[in-house]
C-alpha cells in the first residue's frame, strides 16, 4: 500500500501523522490548564469568601466588646466603636452575601443578618437605659443627697447648740440612716446587686421612722423648715432610685436575655459559613494537587511518546525519499548538471537499483 502511493502523499502522511501528535498534546495540556485554571478560581473565591466572613466575625467580636466596655464606662468612645464595627460588619456581610449562592450558607447568613440587627436594636435600648441611670445618678441622687445630708447636718448642729437633747438624737439616727443608704446606694450602682438594693430600703424605712419621730418632736421654726425641706427631697430621692432601680434591672435583663444569647448565636453562623469554606479549599486542595501532578505524568508521557514518534517519522520519510528518487537529491542534482553540459559518461551502481 505505501510503495504505491506517491511521495507528495507519504510526505503528507508523516507530516500529518506529526501534526496529529502535536494537536494531541497541545490539547491535552489545554484541557489540564483550563481545568487547573477553574479549580484554582473556585479555590481563590473560596477563600475570598472565608476571608470576608473572618473578617465580618473579627468586626463583630470587636463590636460586642464595646459592648461589654460600655456596660462598665458608659462613655461614649466605647458607644461610638460599638457603631463603628457594626457598620463595618454589616457592610462586610452584606456584600459578601450577594456573592454566596450555597442555599445552605445563604439561610445562615439571613439568620446572622437578623440576629446583628436585633443585636444592634437591643443595645440602643440599653444605652438608653443606662443614659437614664447615669441622669439619675447625676441629677437626682447626687443633689438629693447632698441636700438631704446638708438640712439633717444643720437640725443636728442647731439642736445641740440649743441643748434639744431629743432632736439631737433624733436627727443624728436620721442622719445615720441617709448616709447608709447612700452608701448602699452607690454600692447598687456600682455591683447592681440586689441586697444593695434591700439594704437602701431596710435604711429607707428607718429613715422615715426616725423623721417622723424628730418631726414630733421639733418646735424651733428654722429646724421644722429644714425638716419639711428633708421630707420633700426624701421623697424625691427614693422615687429616682426606685426608679433607678427598675431602668437597671430592665437593662440587665435586655444584656442577659438578648445581647448575651444572640452575640454567641450570629458568631456561631458566621463561624459554621466560614468553616465550611475552609472544608471545601481542604478537600479541592489536594484534588487540584493531584490533577496537575497527573496532568505532568500524562503530557510528559505524551510529549515522549509524539517526540519518538517524530524521529521515527523523520526517519521513516527520509527512507522513502530515498527509495523513491534512488540517490540523494545532491547526487542527482549533480548528474543533471553533467547532463545538462553534454557529459553522459556517467557510470552507475546497477546493484539495488530503486527510483527515478
Amino acid at each position: 500500500m505505501f510503495r504505491s502511493m506517491t511521495m507528495a502523499k507519504k510526505l503528507v502522511l508523516g507530516f500529518g501523522i506529526v501534526l496529529v501528535l502535536l494537536v494531541v498534546v497541545a490539547g491535552v495540556a489545554f484541557f489540564t490548564i483550563n481545568g487547573a485554571s477553574t479549580g484554582f478560581g473556585d479555590y481563590r473565591n473560596m477563600a475570598i469568601r472565608a476571608n470576608a466572613m473572618g473578617e465580618v466575625q473579627a468586626n463583630m467580636l470587636m463590636a460586642r466588646i464595646q459592648v461589654k466596655d460600655y456596660l462598665t464606662t458608659h462613655s461614649e468612645k466605647d458607644k461610638k466603636e460599638f457603631s463603628d464595627y457594626l457598620t463595618a460588619g454589616e457592610k462586610l456581610l452584606s456584600e459578601t452575601a450577594a456573592l454566596i449562592k450555597s442555599p445552605e450558607r445563604q439561610a445562615k447568613i439571613k439568620s446572622a443578618d437578623a440576629a446583628i440587627e436585633t443585636y444592634a436594636a437591643t443595645f440602643e435600648k440599653v444605652v438608653a437605659h443606662t443614659d437614664e441611670i447615669d441622669r439619675l445618678d447625676r441629677e437626682v441622687l447626687a443633689i438629693a443627697g447632698k441636700t438631704l445630708e446638708q438640712q439633717l447636718t444643720q437640725i443636728l448642729e442647731t439642736a445641740n447648740r440649743d441643748a434639744d437633747s431629743e432632736a439631737v438624737l433624733k436627727a443624728s439616727r436620721s442622719l445615720r440612716n441617709l448616709l447608709l443608704a447612700r452608701v448602699y446606694v452607690m454600692k447598687f450602682i456600682d455591683t447592681n446587686a440586689q441586697d444593695a438594693a434591700d439594704r437602701v430600703d431596710s435604711e429607707w424605712q428607718s429613715l422615715e421612722t426616725n423623721l417622723a419621730e424628730l418631726d414630733a418632736a421639733l418646735q424651733d421654726v428654722q429646724r421644722r423648715r429644714w425638716l419639711e425641706e428633708t421630707l420633700r427631697l426624701k421623697v424625691e430621692y427614693k422615687n429616682a432610685f426606685d426608679r433607678l432601680v427598675q431602668a437597671t434591672k430592665e437593662r440587665n435583663t435586655l444584656v442577659t436575655d438578648t445581647l448575651d444569647a444572640i452575640g454567641p448565636k450570629f458568631a456561631a453562623d458566621i463561624e459554621d459559613v466560614k468553616l465550611s469554606y475552609k472544608a471545601e479549599q481542604d478537600e479541592l486542595g489536594p484534588q487540584l494537587q493531584a490533577s496537575n501532578a497527573r496532568a505532568v505524568v500524562i503530557i510528559s508521557a505524551l510529549s515522549a511518546i509524539a517526540l519518538a514518534v517524530g524521529i521515527f517519522i523523520a526517519w521513516w520519510i527520509i527512507r522513502v525519499v530515498m527509495a523513491q528518487l534512488g540517490k540523494d537529491p545532491a547526487e542527482i542534482a549533480e548528474i543533471t548538471r553533467q547532463i545538462a553540459k553534454g557529459d553522459l559518461a556517467i557510470s552507475f551502481d546497477q546493484t539495488k537499483m530503486l527510483g527515478v
